[in-house]
């Protein structure tokens, strides 16, 4: 019955379920059908019925996890832990959890369990490679997915997180080739279409990344069978902010804000979404300041961005401009960054930041002077701009944030 139920297979069930496994095959059932609702819903039915049933609060720890409901996944997971300490998805489930609420040393430990147990559950791999990558062990996180993806060849998820990996080093070669094995695998996955957009963009393409990435906004329903209807939009609000991202760099920056506004009505409490359009509003602003329009919108947009977004999913700078708009690849780091534009009439504009984050701690210092004559008597100008933003993660669920 569960074969049937995801292969999305019609099921006549003889009757209503009674027991506790039947209840757990229609939690597979439904969920085939994309009804996440009717999938947790028969699972917490399964643990009612059978309590002792370690595979069943199992499941109900998966979909809590799919709407994006850590404390409850958790909650769920430790009970079938207790009663099956030794499966090894079930200690994997843990560590993408612990992962999730940024405790990255125990998920690591988690993950490590789950391949003693089992060293072929590519899922375990998979979650420590990513954990390595955020802790700043580059090399050691991207063998662990290379390994996922050779114990899993066929699975495109894997080879959509492999090659972003191989993005991360520069190494465009060996990513452009796990995206396209990614996409030959299953065509209507859109991970693969978006991370192609992203090394597409990179590489000044912008013709195919808009391409690649309009189909990833296309196909981005396609994922309804793992995640909630929340988590899509959230979904759609990251790849419609890249969107913005890439029409920006097409020089077509009325269009970026729209897709960008249209990205935050997606999800408003989506970070990304918040920061893309105040990058789109930056483009727009007058840097002589007389026209002040666009001032109040940008500065509004970033810092609602930084006060949603999780402590490590992205630097605090202003002045940083390619940065991981999504947390899966960012790691902990100490950076600084400057830039100098000098005019050949004497006007100069001088940038830079010192910034970081390690663990549960952000922080970054700005400051930006422009200096510019001006084209006649009385038009001079000169503008010096110091920022200073901490953010703290208390206890997971509350951030601290000063700025």
């Amino acid at each position: 019955m569960k074969r049937e139920g995801t292969k999305y297979e019609t099921w006549e069930s003889p009757g209503a379920p009674t027991l506790a496994t039947e209840f757990l095959a229609e939690s597979y059932y439904q969920q085939s059908r994309v009804n996440l609702p009717a999938a947790l819903a028969a699972a917490r039915k399964a643990v009612e019925k059978s309590p002792g049933f370690a595979f069943a609060w199992e499941r109900v720890a998966e979909l809590e996890f799919s709407f994006g409901q850590t404390p409850a996944a958790l909650e769920a997971l430790n009970k079938s832990l207790a009663l099956a300490p030794r499966n090894a998805q079930a200690i994997a489930l843990k560590g993408f959890l612990l992962s999730a609420r940024n405790q990255i040393p125990e998920a690591i430990k988690s993950f490590d369990e789950a391949i003693a147990i089992d060293g072929a559950l590519g899922n375990a791999w998979l979650g420590r490679g990513l954990c390595r990558i955020h802790r700043g062990q580059a090399e050691a996180g991207r063998e662990d997915l290379q390994v996922a993806a050779a114990l899993e060849p066929n699975r495109a998820l894997l080879r959509s997180y492999l090659g972003k990996a191989f993005n991360e080093t520069h190494d465009d070669v060996r990513a452009g080739h796990e995206l396209e094995l990614a996409r030959k695998f299953d065509p209507n996955d859109p991970t693969s279409w978006l991370y192609s957009a992203l090394l597409h963009q990179q590489q000044n393409r912008v013709n195919e990344a808009i391409r690649d990435l309009e189909q990833a906004q296309a196909l981005n329903d396609n994922r309804s069978v793992y995640r909630s209807r929340l988590l899509l939009d959230q979904d759609a609000a990251v790849r419609g902010a890249n969107l913005a991202s890439i029409y920006r760099d097409a020089g077509m920056d009325d269009v970026s804000v729209r897709e960008a506004t249209r990205t935050v009505n997606y999800d408003y409490a989506n970070y990304s979404a918040h920061l893309f359009l105040a990058d789109s509003y930056n483009q727009l602003r007058d840097p002589q300041q007389v026209n002040l329009r666009y001032e109040t919108p940008w500065l509004s947009e970033y810092l609602l961005a930084n006060l949603l977004s999780p402590v490590g999913a992205g630097t605090l700078s202003q002045t940083v401009s390619q940065q991981e708009y999504a947390k899966l690849f960012e790691h902990d780091r100490f950076g600084l960054v400057s830039s100098t534009e000098y005019l050949s009439r004497g006007a100069w504009v001088q940038s830079g930041s010192q910034y970081g984050n390690f663990g549960n701690f952000g922080y970054a210092v700005d400051a930006s002077y422009r200096s510019d004559p001006g084209q006649r008597p009385n038009n001079d100008q000169d503008q010096l701009t110091l920022s200073a933003q901490l953010k703290y993660d208390l206890t997971g669920s509350f951030v601290l944030k000063c700025s």
